[in-house]
């Protein structure tokens, strides 16, 4: 289990049990950042740092009691920061990030182009002074070059540390969703509306899938309503942004025939347009990297584990 290092929790008052004893040394686990998260089984997870539990004030409830100037008794949030913290844990838990990602953080993306520098910088000023309704970003390029890590990284900041609802979605598993919740006769409030009025959207793999007149419907319809809301909208895609653009390294044949404007269709990717700054990223194909190291043998085993020896021809 690890911390979200670029997550960090809000300053806490210094009546806490542990701040009210400056000989206390920070949690080993989560270096009093209040949570720590995992892989779970269908998305990340965080969960609430135990030594909270410890608290002296609010014995781990994340309430306590005290008298205000009127001398009534008053139940209020604990200086501990529990209550705040497992607010925005359970924002995390929602937000439908992939389990691998768990740990994303921008300070650990690497850096092998200069458009990954660029993007990086940006994102890192997404970071330090995001706004709600601020513009989003589109990022385009071909696999590998680290267009979901910055996605996670910054969906992880949003909701552990700024308290911002995030919805993070694969566009072919959010057609298959909603494809599902109309098949089940649910309303579009209930299908539609959840991932419309979202005030953060980030949509992987853009334009993903069998690109049909429905799917393209969906989308529009999603996009239409964050553009009117003023909604911040951030989107990846492996297509690239216009007909005519280089192609290099993208991932299929219908991607060099096809670009995103001709999957989403002109309105959306009118509107895209003016909600997103887009960036192009390219470098070396970390997964292809990271596959070669394994090949040649270069690469340790996880602590704990032996090596499997190749088998004798």
């Amino acid at each position: 289990m690890n911390q979200t290092r670029d997550a960090h929790p809000p300053p806490r008052a210094p009546s806490s049990s542990r701040e009210a004893e400056p000989d206390t040394p920070p949690c080993p686990r989560c270096h009093d950042a209040g949570f720590l998260t995992r892989a779970g089984p269908r998305h990340a997870e965080a969960v609430v740092c135990r030594h909270l539990a410890n608290c002296r004030v609010c014995r781990g409830t994340g309430r306590h009691v005290h008298r205000d100037s009127a001398g009534h008794d008053v139940l209020a949030p604990c200086p501990c920061g529990l209550a705040e913290i497992a607010a925005r844990v359970q924002l995390y838990n929602r937000a439908g990030i992939p389990p691998r990602f768990h740990d994303s953080r921008l300070s650990a993306f690497r850096v092998h182009h200069r458009s990954q520098a660029a993007a990086r910088s940006h994102f890192e000023r997404i970071r330090n002074g995001f706004q709600a309704g601020a513009k989003g970003v589109g990022l385009f390029g071909p696999p590998g070059v680290g267009k979901t890590h910055l996605l996670t990284g910054v969906a992880g900041w949003m909701t552990l540390t700024r308290g911002v609802e995030v919805r993070y979605a694969d566009f072919s598993g959010l057609i298959a969703e909603i494809k599902r919740g109309f098949d089940q006769g649910l309303g579009e409030a209930r299908v539609i509306e959840p991932v419309a009025r979202v005030p953060v959207l980030m949509i992987d793999e853009l334009g993903k899938g069998r690109g049909s007149d429905w799917e393209r419907g969906v989308i529009d319809q999603i996009v239409s309503q964050r553009y009117n809301a003023g909604l911040s909208t951030f989107f990846a895609t492996n297509y690239r942004a216009n007909p005519g653009q280089a192609t290099r390294g993208l991932a299929s044949e219908l991607e060099l025939e096809e670009s995103l404007r001709a999957r989403l269709g002109v309105r959306v990717w009118s509107r895209l347009q003016e909600m997103c700054t887009l960036m192009e990223i390219d470098g070396p194909d970390a997964r292809a990297e990271h596959t070669d190291r394994a090949a040649t043998g270069r690469h340790q085993a996880p602590r704990g584990l032996r090596p499997v020896p190749p088998r004798p021809r």
